[in-house]
């Protein structure tokens, strides 16, 4: 009977913790809400579009639902999970190194997640932040451009919600 129970609690302490990540739904929306894309991007936002599986999750906040306005002004928010940290790692160079765009500069962030940095692309007119905590990735683009210190702002709060 002893032995019985201490097996059924190492197998439900397994199930709540060490599988809990992989199960877990990604939400990109919960890292920045409307009232703080809006907050970074200047203007009034709600949510466009999202998307959302185990892996990999889109927000977009724009100045309203309709689809096109997506193309001016906007907020939008990529999160990933990865099953290891490698995966991650490899993942977020690509993510930061996607290969070349005309004019993008990346500049690496100390202290942001275990892997940051902010990414401007003037012939887009956005720029983006990006970090990697363990095995999460998340990324921030704004369009029109804003400030790194907005960018950042919004970055901690994310991170704050991983």
């Amino acid at each position: 009977m002893v032995r019985a129970l201490s097996v059924g609690t190492v197998i439900v302490g397994v199930f709540l913790v060490g599988w809990s990540r992989p199960w877990t739904q990604t939400d990109a929306c919960t890292l920045l809400t409307p009232v703080e894309a809006s907050a970074l991007q200047g203007s009034a936002l709600v949510l466009n579009h999202t998307e959302s599986n185990s892996a990999f999750s889109t927000c977009i906040y724009a100045p309203s639902k309709d689809p096109g306005s997506a193309w001016a002004k906007h907020v939008e928010i990529h999160y990933w999970v990865f099953a290891d940290v490698t995966a991650a790692q490899a993942k977020f160079q690509r993510v930061v190194h996607p290969g070349p765009m005309a004019g993008t500069t990346v500049t690496a962030v100390q202290q942001l997640g275990d892997e940051g940095d902010i990414k401007r692309t003037p012939s887009y007119t956005t720029n983006s932040v990006e970090f990697r905590r363990g095995t999460s990735i998340v990324t921030i683009g704004v369009n029109p451009i804003v400030s790194d210190s907005a960018l950042l702002t919004a970055a901690r709060k994310a991170l704050s919600r991983l």
